[in-house]
């Protein structure tokens, strides 16, 4: 291409031009900068000298109160820490740029209407529900799964059961506190929660272990509840400054409370609990109108110093849930407090299961005791690892149990948990049929076999047991999973179940003919039919039943919300077998 002066002078005068616009757009951005500046310092000159002028008392809650229709984000403050004396920053809690429905108490974003916005709580600021066990225990962890919040420590100081550092929440924080108390500890703790991983939501943090009377390791009961235990709440307060309580009660209907404990915690909170707690628990075990009453004053005196000492912890706030309110007026007051969609609460109230068996409403709580009415091979074992995979190996037996009288002092052999049942109902027809059988509250595999003596168990194949059972027991949970019949069958055939069975002098309820296929088939659904049809009987109790297959594993995540890895491993050991 030749070279033309002209249009080099063309081309030198465009850039010249293009060069002044560039100028004149910085003039004009960097005089609209300082004019901004300007007005922003004027107003707040103004406001600082209204405020000079008005004297206005300012009190801590857990949101801005909104004053406008449009919320502007609020300068950050910091307040001086009681228990530290170091200043800790406050987060705005109040959403940016969100317009407030003061009718239905949501927050609309013009530009994002799909957006949530930003939560109240996190890692620095995060949630501890404290609260009395069987109250809504189920309720409260679907709830935040719902709304897609992550990070939540459930009972455990980490949810996978894969993990190799994994243990009870509050036997953690018990045994920094017992650390933290002992000057003479060669072990440097600093704070309650220390090593116990990290959250943005903390919930079941009760702790409590019968004695270990077996093995190797001999060691006492042990019990732990952050709220009575004493000076745990104080160290709460320290490692936290800025948290925030969530409390779940019953406040219309507290009785309710107390007619859903288990008939043995009253018992292990008295002998347990009581020698650690400086004797905050009840004292009383017995079922009376004046223990009924200790009971109920104990639950409303238990909220209320929660309530007064998030009053006087400056940087606590309190979110108070109340089960016996209507699910809707809750739902919107909990999107006002933690900015979490009102769905979500209605959802965990009042969602439904659905199953094999039909549909009902997820339990709010787990009914103990759980009596798993599966026959071996057909999901026993995945049933026990599944619920101490949740609650931890001491609540749920398999096969065998440590008798309840067993201690380190006087430890006693395991017996067969059928043959401690077949005792209390065949022969010395007690009452309760789990009398003196263990501190389990999950009871698998009840039933037991031995071939060479011709003796032989099976409670539920046992006219009259379960009946027995819901009498003394109207509110617990059947637990029944469920497998093909014929895969059934060729499980236990590797074992030579059947012909052991039938085989077996004092064994009820199983076919004769060990060879018969089509009997053994019809046996089994059968009995799958008669646990639905007891179960439809009895409408007190909770019945839950689930496939022996990967389905159960979701089934059971939208009930109890146990990692899924729960019901994975003992599951695909059975269905190989």
């Amino acid at each position: 291409m030749s070279y033309d002066p002209k249009k080099e002078k063309e081309h030198f005068g465009y850039r010249q031009y293009r060069a002044l616009i560039k100028v004149a757009c910085v003039l004009l951005v960097a005089v609209g900068v300082v004019v901004a500046v300007h007005m922003q310092n004027k107003m707040v000159d103004g406001m600082d000298s209204n405020k000079s002028k008005e004297e206005k008392t300012t009190q801590q809650i857990l949101r801005p109160k909104v004053t406008e229709s449009f919320v502007t984000e609020p300068q950050d403050t910091t307040t001086e820490t009681a228990s530290t004396g170091s200043e800790t920053s406050e987060k705005a809690t109040t959403p940016i740029g969100k317009k407030q429905d003061e009718d239905l108490g949501t927050f609309e974003d013009k530009e994002n209407p799909a957006a949530l916005p930003d939560l109240p709580f996190d890692d620095d600021r995060p949630i501890f529900v404290l609260s009395l066990p069987f109250n809504g225990d189920l309720v409260v962890p679907r709830y935040f799964e719902c709304a897609g919040v992550n990070k939540v420590g459930r009972y455990w100081t980490h949810p996978d059961p894969t993990e190799v550092v994994r243990r009870p929440l509050g036997q953690c924080l018990q045994f920094n506190m017992e650390q933290m108390m002992n000057k003479s500890s060669t072990i440097p703790v600093s704070s309650i929660m220390e090593g116990c991983g990290r959250q943005s939501v903390w919930m079941e943090l009760q702790y409590i272990h019968p004695p270990l009377s077996k093995g190797s390791i001999l060691r006492s009961y042990q019990c732990f509840d952050p709220v009575l235990f004493p000076g745990a709440l104080e160290k709460l307060y320290k490692a936290y400054p800025q948290a925030i309580i969530v409390t779940v009660q019953r406040k219309f209907f507290p009785q309710l409370w107390l007619d859903a404990l288990p008939k043995d915690i009253k018992t292990h909170w008295k002998k347990w609990c009581n020698p650690t707690h400086d004797d905050a628990f009840p004292k009383s075990s017995k079922i009376s109108a004046s223990a009924d009453a200790k009971y109920i004053e104990f639950y409303n005196n238990y909220y209320k110093k929660l309530e007064e000492f998030a009053e006087n912890h400056q940087g606590w706030g309190h979110v108070s849930i109340n089960l016996d309110e209507d699910p809707d007026v809750t739902a919107k007051q909990l999107e006002e407090e933690l900015k979490l969609p009102q769905k979500c609460w209605k959802d965990s109230v009042e969602g439904e299961m659905v199953d094999a068996a039909g549909s009902a409403r997820r339990p709010m709580d787990i009914s103990f005791p759980v009596l798993v009415t599966s026959l071996p091979k057909s999901g026993a074992a995945t049933a026990q690892q599944y619920f101490a995979c949740g609650l931890g190996d001491w609540t749920a037996a398999h096969q065998w149990t440590t008798p309840s009288d067993s201690t380190p002092d006087n430890p006693m052999r395991d017996v067969p948990i059928g043959q401690c049942l077949q005792q209390n109902f065949k022969v010395d027809h007690k009452k309760d049929v789990f009398k003196g059988c263990g501190h389990a509250r999950i009871w698998s595999d009840v039933g037991y076999l031995r071939s060479a003596q011709g003796k032989c168990y099976y409670p539920s194949l046992d006219e009259g047991f379960m009946d027995a059972f819901a009498k003394y027991y109207p509110h617990a949970t059947i637990f029944h999973a469920v497998r093909d019949a014929g895969e059934w069958l060729t499980s236990t055939r590797l074992n030579k179940l059947p012909g052991r069975w039938s085989e077996a002098e004092e064994c009820v309820g199983f076919p004769d003919d060990p060879k018969e296929d089509a009997t053994w088939h019809d046996f089994y659904n059968d009995y799958t039919q008669r646990i639905r049809k007891f179960a439809a009987s009895h409408v007190n109790m909770t019945y839950i039943e689930v496939p022996l297959s990967n389905d159960g594993a979701q089934h059971l995540q939208s009930i109890f919300g146990f990692h899924p890895k729960c019901w994975g491993t003992k599951m695909a050991r059975e269905i190989d077998q």
